[in-house]
């Protein structure tokens, strides 16, 4: 797993780097003072994790990593534990509290290292958009609408109208990961940021949550998304 290491702080870097080093399976592509520095090497795309600051000297690593439009996974790092619940909005693998020691930080690493196994192990969904088979990966997709007999999938990547109807796509989706909340919308619970009893907040607005399925959404939001 290739690391990237973003920290202002000189000795904070240095020990999160010698940590990387020290981890067998883990390989370090950089210890960057900025995201400016870092961006040329998540451009490179030899980026599997990021370990990153939120508090940078004038940047702000939160909304650096928003910003961005396919980031790898992230891990933060930061000395403000106010700054967890932000951290979770973006689905951070995990947050590390400074000083971080070894034991935490291998935590953090085996939580990365599973979610990186369960992407690759990840079935493509292929959708057709008009006369073209679309590939599209289903933990990139964020929530779908559905329009009669066609499905609006709104994806990290982008938005397309697939031929399909919502209870046949559910099908093809892992139903412990996606839930039907109304009667037209699907959502993936990875990128829900807020609950409430009558609608989720997603990444760019809220969905309406369906009389007939306000139990099944409540009972799946009991528990934490990563539990089995």
């Amino acid at each position: 797993m290739n690391c990237l290491v973003v920290d202002d702080e000189p000795l904070a870097r240095s020990g999160m780097a010698a940590y990387v080093t020290r981890t067998p399976g883990l390989s370090l592509v950089a210890a960057c003072a900025s995201f400016l520095e870092a961006t040329r090497f998540v451009q490179a795309g030899n980026v599997d994790l990021i370990l990153l600051d939120i508090a940078l000297r004038g940047e702000d690593g939160l909304q650096c990593y928003r910003a961005m439009s396919d980031p790898p996974p992230v891990i933060f790092v930061t000395a403000f534990a106010e700054h967890a619940l932000a951290g979770y909005e973006v689905r951070a693998t995990d947050f590390l509290l400074k000083p971080v020691t070894y034991q935490r930080f291998l935590k953090a690493i085996e939580v990365a290292r599973e979610r990186a196994s369960q992407r690759s192990m990840e079935e493509e969904l292929w959708l057709s958009v008009g006369a073209t088979r679309v590939r599209v990966r289903p933990s990139s997709i964020i929530y779908v609408e559905g329009m009669e007999n066609y499905a609006c999938v709104h994806a990290t990547e982008g938005k397309l109208v697939a031929l399909t109807t919502l209870a046949s796509l559910l099908t093809k989706l892992d139903e412990r990961r996606f839930l039907r909340v109304h009667r037209s919308f699907i959502v993936n619970i990875d990128h829900v940021r807020t609950f409430r009893s009558d609608r989720l907040a997603m990444v760019d607005r809220d969905i309406p949550i369906g009389r007939k399925y306000r139990d099944p959404v409540r009972q799946a939001f009991a528990r934490s998304p990563e539990d089995p």
